[in-house]
């Protein structure tokens, strides 16, 4: 399965290559599109309800959730990355995209029998990680920008006491 995601720009300059789709999900030659957009937040919200391991219920927030163990490296959102939710996400942008007509007339299933049906798949999880992550930027730009912000404003120093200005 050839996944392409549809706000992830493939041709786009100076980006290295995990950044850019497509995807390879196992040896298939098939080609999906997966579309990040309000009604893959209802697919998967729907889909997760009462699934225990989907803490938010939602998906912007169990992949974009690195929880305690993210020491803010790539390496540590690597290794706090929910893989779990990375594979629900994926499943519920795939969806959207059979549903909104991207896909043609092929159609993703249930979510536990579309897991079943890639068990042997070789994917680069670390890579779907990043092309999830930048899908769903891409789908809510000002929701990225005020994480970002967000992010920022946790690496500043904070300063202890009076600035030199305030002292003289």
């Amino acid at each position: 399965m050839i996944i392409h995601f549809r706000h992830v720009d493939e041709n786009a300059e100076g980006e290295q290559s995990r950044d850019k789709g497509p995807l390879a999900f196992g040896e298939s030659t098939d080609e999906w599109t997966a579309l990040c957009s309000l009604h893959t937040l209802t697919i998967y919200e729907q889909a997760f309800q009462n699934d225990p391991s989907s803490p938010h219920k939602s998906l912007v927030d169990d992949v974009t959730d690195y929880g305690d163990s993210d020491d803010g490296t790539p390496l540590g959102k690597l290794l706090a990355a929910n893989w779990e939710a990375d594979a629900r996400a994926l499943w519920a942008m795939l969806r959207c995209g059979c549903e909104a007509g991207l896909n043609g007339d092929k159609m993703v299933g249930d979510f536990n029998l579309w897991s079943k049906a890639h068990a042997a798949d070789d994917i680069d999880i670390y890579r779907l990680h990043i092309l999830l992550v930048k899908e769903i930027d891409a789908c809510f730009p000002t929701l990225a920008q005020a994480t970002e912000e967000l992010a920022k404003q946790l690496e500043k120093p904070k300063r202890r006491g009076k600035s030199r200005v305030q002292q003289d």
